[in-house]
């Protein structure tokens, strides 16, 4: 897990090193953009026209409580304004901004007038020109007015509060008379609720025969005992329950008298049903039993001085069976007499529980009906009640509308600027130099990513797949014609170096210098690489084999009439084109004139003949070829050719046109020996400073070589001169010396 958070952060490293790299080549593009959008916030700040800003700060008074009742019945509830809560805080803030408020503002300055414009444009004016800040946690807030002039700020600035305090008052005093009106219309409505009901209590009073409200109590229950129906009812309650007594013990003494006998009948009769029965039976048989306990009493008194068989006790005897039986006899008939009054007695109490059912239901009746009453007194005095609120309530609203209200409290009045607000000429320089960066680093970045070309030397090898022989700086120049060599000759020095090295590896003498568009600084890599190489002591030849578009001959400074093209169509002799240059060691052949077919010239065997003498005269010969990718002259020359460079510019062509290069190379059999990177900012590129150090050795050192003596071209006879001349010259050329 070590290892692999080492390698994250060795990644990381490697994507800002990336970064870096690409900011710090592009660093003209950055600074481009920094000192446009610099200047740009330079010249904007410095003719925008000066604007001042007028402050003032107030605090915003909550309405309170106006005209406000809860909700009872049917009654809705009144509110003149809402609360001072958060949500209508923040809605005031709004206002001050809005065309309530500003509408006031320029009627009372007259803005209309002041500025030449219609009401609705002064009015989106003026919004433009506010701000409103409110102060977190409290009722205060600061209103911010900027204007082109001081004086102006400062009125449209005192103007604001005030036109929002007259918008107050109006809003809150029409609706405080709505309110009262509102309130007004309520209690006309409660007090038609009132009569109403105090008429339908009326009317139901004399429907169900109450003379008046003053019988009633506070339940009903002494209403309802003061009615006929009630009296009547508990009379005949009262009436029921002796009548029930009777009927009970009618039938306790009927069972007695049919289950007892002898003396116990006649104790029970005498000590019971005689004590409370008055019939004209009860008296019979009250007389007889008198009279047989009398009978009994004298017949005790006889035995005292008589015997049992004495006369006297045995008529005793005989007269007190004589009234037994007629004791029995009407005992008999008061038991019939008892059953006939015991039936009476059930006929009246089944007639009597059928009056007091009746005088129920009555009663129940006349029991709703005095509910009935009551509930609607009862509403009767709620709404009385609710009338005599709402006419409190409306008194004390008419009262309220003329109290003072205090809608905004001033804490700092509209102050005069005497310094303008804007333009901040130093956040806008500091904001535009930011911005500029920023920018720039954004667009160092959008053009790298949209960039497909080869931008640097790792690049160049790792994507092509071949070494760099040379980094040549930018602007470098034709060597042979510079007064004296500075460092950018060691760059070709280098090149040739490279070249030396892998020049016994391929067996190479001939070597194509080619790039994959017009423009990349090939033949002025060939024209140096050959005067370098001359330097050294090598035999040098340099052939522009680019007929459509001939450079060398301008570089040598020599006439180009008369060249390749001419050697490959006539019979001439090698000798007859090469031209000796004022560098020691170094020849010249030159395209000549223009060719229809440049490619059959160069496919032709006069080419072969041209590259194998060319192989024994010279130590290095260096063509100079069309680009690679634009005709198929450079494709036949490298197949020709021993080696091959590709001279390519960074940050110049895509990757695929590069590519597209060296596949066009390798197909038509030619064999490349490395890349040569031209034109290459050493002082914006720090990546190939490494490689390019004896910029600052030359620098340092001070030392300069001075250049070698430069004769000029020798001249060269027209072609155009009859055969015999040619032959004479040629003569003479072999007289003087082999030109090679």
């Amino acid at each position: 897990m070590a290892d692999g958070s080492d390698a994250k952060g060795r990644e990381g490293v490697l994507h800002a090193q990336d970064y870096l790299k690409v900011l710090t080549s592009r660093w003209k593009l950055i600074a481009a953009v920094f000192l446009l959008v610099l200047t740009a916030s330079f010249v904007v700040t410095y003719i925008m026209t000066p604007e001042y800003t007028s402050v003032t700060n107030f605090s915003i008074k909550p309405p309170g409580e106006k005209i406000q009742r809860s909700s009872d019945r049917n009654v809705s509830t009144i509110r003149l304004a809402e609360q001072g809560d958060a949500a209508w805080t923040e809605t005031q803030y709004e206002i001050l901004t809005s065309e309530l408020t500003l509408s006031k503002v320029v009627e009372s300055l007259d803005l209309v007038t002041e500025w030449g414009v219609s009401e609705l444009t002064a009015i989106n004016m003026l919004r433009g020109m506010i701000l409103v800040t409110p102060h977190t946690s409290t009722n205060l807030v600061s209103v911010e007015v900027t204007h082109s002039d001081a004086h102006m700020a400062q009125k449209i600035c005192a103007a604001i509060p005030e036109a929002y305090r007259r918008w107050r008052d109006e809003k809150e005093l029409k609706d405080l008379y709505d309110a009262v009106r509102v309130r007004e219309n309520e209690y006309m409505k409660q007090e038609d609720v009132v009569q109403g009901e105090r008429e339908a209590l009326s009317a139901y009073l004399l429907e169900a025969n109450f003379p008046s409200l003053d019988f009633l109590g506070t339940d009903g229950t002494s209403a309802l005992m003061g009615t006929p129906e009630y009296q009547s009812y508990t009379k005949l309650v009262a009436d029921r329950e002796p009548l029930r007594s009777k009927i009970s013990e009618l039938t306790v003494h009927i069972t007695k008298l049919r289950d007892l006998q002898g003396l116990e009948l006649h104790e029970y009769v005498m000590h019971n049903i005689l004590q409370t029965d008055e019939t004209l039976a009860s008296a019979k048989v009250r007389s007889l039993s008198e009279e047989y306990e009398k009978c009994l009493r004298d017949r005790e008194e006889m035995l005292v001085y008589r015997g049992e068989r004495h006369p006297d006790v045995i008529t005793m005897d005989k007269r007190i069976e004589s009234l037994a039986a007629k004791l029995d006899e009407e005992l008999v008939a008061m038991r019939k007499a008892l059953s006939l009054q015991l039936v009476v007695r059930q006929d009246e109490l089944a007639a009597l529980d059928k009056r007091i059912t009746e005088a129920e239901t009555d009663l129940t009746a006349k029991r709703a009906q005095v509910q009935k009453i009551h509930t609607q007194l009862n509403d009767l005095r709620a709404s009385m009640e609710l009338r005599d609120s709402m006419k409190a309530d409306l008194a004390a609203d008419r009262i309220n509308v003329n109290m003072p209200r205090l809608s905004i409290e001033m804490v700092d009045k509209a102050s005069l600027p005497l310094v303008p607000s804007k333009p901040n000429y130093k956040l806008n320089i500091i904001l535009g130099a930011v911005i500029g960066l920023l920018a720039g680093i954004i667009a160092a970045l959008v053009f790298n990513y949209f960039d497909t070309s080869v931008k640097t030397l790792e690049e160049a090898e790792q994507r092509l797949g071949l070494p760099v022989m040379a980094v040549i700086p930018r602007d470098a120049g034709i060597l042979m014609l510079q007064d004296n060599e500075g460092p950018d000759a060691e760059a070709y020095r280098i090149l040739r170096t490279n070249i030396e090295l892998k020049k016994t590896v391929m067996n190479a003498t001939t070597f194509a210098i080619v790039s994959s568009n017009a423009g990349e600084g090939k033949s002025t890599t060939v024209c140096n690489l050959a005067y370098v190489c001359a330097q050294a002591g090598y035999s040098t030849l340099m052939i522009d084999a680019d007929m459509r578009r001939p450079r060398l001959h301008r570089y040598a400074e020599i006439n180009g009439d008369y060249g390749l093209s001419d050697y490959l169509t006539e019979d001439l002799e090698l000798k007859d084109v090469v031209l000796r240059t004022k560098v020691p060691n170094l020849f010249m052949l030159p395209a000549g004139s223009t060719p229809l077919d440049p490619s059959g010239l160069i496919s032709s065997y006069r080419m072969d003949k041209l590259i194998a003498e060319a192989r024994k005269r010279f130590d290095v010969v260096i063509f100079d070829s069309p680009p690679i990718l634009g005709v198929s002259d450079a494709s036949l020359l490298v197949n020709k050719a021993d080696a091959t460079l590709l001279v390519l510019q960074p940050k110049r062509m895509p990757l695929k046109a590069l590519l597209r290069a060296r596949s066009t190379v390798e197909n038509a059999g030619g064999r490349l020996m490395g890349l040569v990177l031209n034109n290459v900012d050493i002082s914006g590129d720090t990546q190939y400073q490494y490689y390019t150090t004896y910029y600052s050795y030359y620098r340092s050192d001070g030392e300069s070589s001075s250049s070698k003596s430069k004769g000029k071209a020798v001249p060269v006879a027209r072609r155009e001169t009859p055969a015999s001349e040619k032959s004479a010259s040629a003569s003479e050329d072999r007289s003087n010396g082999d030109l090679y």
